[in-house]
């Protein structure tokens, strides 16, 4: 049996992880344990304060379902692979197309190694810049064209004045602009553009969403009570039962390998791809 009570401490409310819903946590009561039915072990409470403005805290929690892990996003892996080449020549309209060439070869020698990394050609990206200087001085500056709308993707002169002028206040026309490297910088990426937010997910969600029935619970009746409410038989659900787009409507319990949720009387959990949406009314 679970006793689910309301607990705050300094403006703070606690969470316990994997027995939390909204700002309530489940604490044993006297005597009783903690899974009382069935073959699941008992879990650990970890602690943990909440601040009061933690966002949308005062009506919505999100339950990670991959890893015991409460997140807004799915998880983006990312790599990047730099090259750099050392130069030794000046900017002019002979050199610009040897110069283009060899960051073509950087470039493909990169995205081939994000590739034998497991990223596919899609997911990857790159960025071919100069480090440039004019003669005579000891500053170079790293330069992508890209960084200025209104040039041509392969404009480094026009950058590096423009760049030049951003950040010294000058530009010196008659002098020689020499390359000291090349270097081309490559990511690789899981998603190639940002995932849809949990909220946004929810949001869309809404309108087609479907109660759970009893029917995919667990256990039909488990004795859980609740602060101010008593003694009630809820449904367990298994996490990894639920379908996007599926709501549990409390009081219920939905449970995995490594978390026990509490859905207390007044809220409900809508299933997202990667979350619990829970929701108080």
């Amino acid at each position: 049996m679970y006793v689910v009570r309301s607990v705050a401490a300094g403006g703070y409310r606690l969470l316990m992880t994997g027995f939390a819903v909204w700002h309530r946590s489940v604490v044993p009561a006297a005597n009783m344990p903690v899974i009382s039915r069935g073959s699941w072990a008992s879990r650990p409470f970890l602690s943990t304060a909440i601040p009061p403005s933690f966002p949308h805290m005062d009506s919505i929690l999100l339950i990670g379902k991959l890893q015991n892990q409460s997140c807004l996003h799915p998880l983006t892996f990312l790599s990047v692979h730099e090259v750099q080449e050392p130069s030794s020549v000046a900017y002019n309209d002979t050199t610009r197309t040897q110069l283009l060439s060899r960051l073509d070869i950087l470039s493909t020698s990169v995205k081939s190694e994000l590739q034998r990394q497991g990223f596919s050609e899609n997911y990857i990206s790159s960025d071919e810049l100069l480090n440039m200087r004019f003669d005579g001085t000891d500053t170079a500056l790293m330069i992508l064209p890209s960084t200025y709308p209104d040039l041509s993707p392969d404009d480094y002169l026009g950058a590096f004045n423009k760049a030049h002028k951003e950040q010294f206040g000058f530009v010196l026309s008659n002098a020689r602009v020499l390359v000291d490297d090349l270097i081309v910088r490559g990511t690789g990426r899981t998603f190639n553009k940002k995932p849809e937010s949990v909220h946004s997910e929810a949001e869309r969600l809404r309108d087609g969403k479907r109660s759970v029935s009893n029917a995919k619970a667990k256990l039909q009746n488990h004795e859980v009570y609740f602060d101010g409410v008593g003694r009630r038989n809820v449904p367990v659900f298994v996490l990894g039962d639920l379908e996007v787009g599926e709501e549990v409507q409390g009081p219920a319990i939905v449970i995995d390998e490594t978390q026990t949720i509490i859905i207390t009387p007044n809220a409900k959990a809508l299933v997202t791809s990667m979350q619990l949406y829970i929701t108080l009314d």
